[in-house]
């Protein structure tokens, strides 16, 4: 499979699916592990257990069901020593009203959206804090 991820992406077993479902404004994209269970809580040696590689959810994402894949931040052990020990991502949304940030440059592994607004970054390095949700318009 050519999917433009970086090997190390493509090699960890960090991977689960996601399904959208309706809510309030919009739909909710709710995360699940590959044996079917709802994501509820993450970086916890549970959470990390039942998160599976790239062949795996392919598989289960082929049987249907499911909108997409999901590839899970946070700590992991998997990658060479001295290169951070995180997975670490960016999200921007709506970018076609936010022109101030149309020459941001991503490092990482980008990709568009699901809701073709926006774009993501995945990258790995060392632990940074987050900056949460940003409801700036």
């Amino acid at each position: 499979m050519s999917t433009g991820l970086p090997p190390a992406m493509q090699d960890a077993s960090r991977w689960l699916l996601w399904r959208e479902l309706p809510g309030g404004k919009k739909p909710r994209k709710v995360r699940f592990y590959a044996n079917g269970r709802p994501r509820t809580a993450t970086d916890t040696p549970e959470d990390r257990a039942q998160l599976v590689t790239l062949p795996d959810a392919l598989r289960v994402l082929q049987t249907g069901g499911y909108t997409g894949l999901g590839f899970a931040l946070g700590p992991d052990g998997s990658c060479p020593d001295g290169a951070g020990g995180h997975w670490q991502g960016v999200d921007l949304d709506n970018l076609p009203e936010r022109p101030d940030l149309q020459s941001i440059v991503l490092p990482g592994y980008t990709e568009t959206s699901p809701s073709g607004r926006g774009r993501h970054a995945i990258g790995y390095g060392r632990a940074f804090t987050t900056l949460g949700s940003n409801t700036t318009p």
